[in-house]
């Protein structure tokens, strides 16, 4: 695998990321890794940020296609198990168990947000919830 941009998550951010890196960089390799079967279609503006007109069926396309139209490779059921930053690899287990190293020049980590349980309705029912209590 050539030394280029890893990018970990294949959803609305890694897509968009590996577009965005793929388009500044025509000539790098761009390796998009995630440990799902599927990455996330890519929604809102993520198609006017890859310049994709809204008559153009990107939209019903699936990921793959796109990671075709744009000349990334899309490595699904690659779970990241480790960064080693003194090598520029990143550690992978695939969905078979034979584990690999991905060499890396530029890392997006691009892997989004977990929630959060907030505490109990009767701790918000009392906080001060006017502008001057959330100005710095």
């Amino acid at each position: 695998m050539a030394i280029g941009v890893v990018v970990i998550g294949a959803q609305t951010a890694g897509l968009s990321a590996a577009a965005q890196a793929r388009r500044k960089s025509p000539s790098l390799p761009v390796t998009v890794l995630d440990w799902g079967r599927f990455a996330g279609t890519p929604t809102c503006g993520l198609p006017w940020l890859l310049d994709i007109s809204r008559d153009d069926d990107t939209l019903a396309r699936p990921p793959e296609a796109l990671a075709g139209k744009y000349g990334f490779a899309l490595r699904l059921g690659w779970e990241v198990v480790g960064v080693d930053w003194a090598r520029r690899e990143v550690r992978c287990r695939r969905d078979n168990g034979h584990e690999e190293a991905v060499p890396f020049l530029r890392l997006v980590i691009a892997t989004g947000a977990s929630t959060k349980q907030l505490p109990s309705s009767a701790y918000w029912r009392d906080a001060p919830m006017h502008g001057s209590a959330l100005r710095a």
